[in-house]
C-alpha cells in the first residue's frame, strides 16, 4: 500500500473519530490512527529512497581515468617532455612537486577499505591545479576522471591540515 492511499484512510479514520461519541470506540481509532501514521512515515521513507542507478559512473570509473585522466596521461607527458608546460600547469617545477609530495603525502594518503582510492599524487595533482587555474571542481572532475565530491574532500582535508600545522608551528 502507498504512502498516498495510507494518508486518505488516516483522514477518513480522523473524521470518524471526531463523529464516535463512545469513548471506547474512540481509543480503539486512536490506536488504528496510529499504527497507521507509523506505517505511512515508513512507506513515505521507502518512496523516497531512490535506487542508485550507478556506484560509480561509468566516464568515472577506473579504466577511463586511466585512458583518459589528466593525471594519467597529460601530466605525464609534460612531465617527460615539456617541463614548461608542466610549471605552466601547475605553477611549480616537477622538482618542487616532488618535495611538496614528500612533504604532503602521509597527509594525502588514504587506506584502502571498499575501493582503491585516489593516489596522493593525484590527488596534490587535483589540488594544485585548482590552486594554479581557478577552475570550479565540477570541471576539473571531469578532466581528471574523479567525482566532484571526492575533490572536495581532497581540499578540505589538505586545508585543514596546513591550518593545524600553522596554528602548532606559531602556536597561535
Amino acid at each position: 500500500m502507498n504512502s498516498e492511499n495510507l494518508f486518505i484512510i488516516i483522514c477518513e479514520l480522523l473524521n470518524s473519530l471526531k463523529q464516535s461519541v463512545c469513548v471506547f470506540k474512540k481509543q480503539k481509532l486512536r490506536r488504528k490512527i496510529v499504527k497507521l501514521y507509523v506505517l505511512y512515515k515508513i512507506a513515505e521513507r521507502n518512496e523516497n529512497n531512490k535506487k542508485r542507478k550507478y556506484w560509480v559512473r561509468p566516464i568515472f570509473s577506473i579504466e577511463r581515468r586511466s585512458q583518459q585522466g589528466a593525471s594519467e596521461n597529460l601530466v605525464k607527458e609534460m612531465q617527460i617532455g615539456d617541463t614548461e608546460k608542466y610549471v605552466d600547469y601547475f605553477r611549480m617545477s616537477p622538482q618542487l612537486f616532488e618535495a611538496l609530495l614528500q612533504l604532503a603525502g602521509p597527509i594525502l594518503t588514504k587506506e584502502y577499505v571498499v575501493r582503491e582510492p585516489i593516489s596522493c599524487v593525484t590527488r596534490l595533482q587535483i589540488t594544485l591545479r585548482y590552486l594554479a587555474s581557478g577552475d570550479s571542481m565540477k570541471s576539473l572532475s571531469y578532466a581528471n576522471k574523479h567525482i566532484y565530491h571526492n575533490q572536495k574532500t581532497i581540499l578540505l582535508s589538505l586545508y585543514n591540515h596546513h591550518t593545524l600545522y600553522i596554528i602548532s608551528k606559531y602556536k597561535l
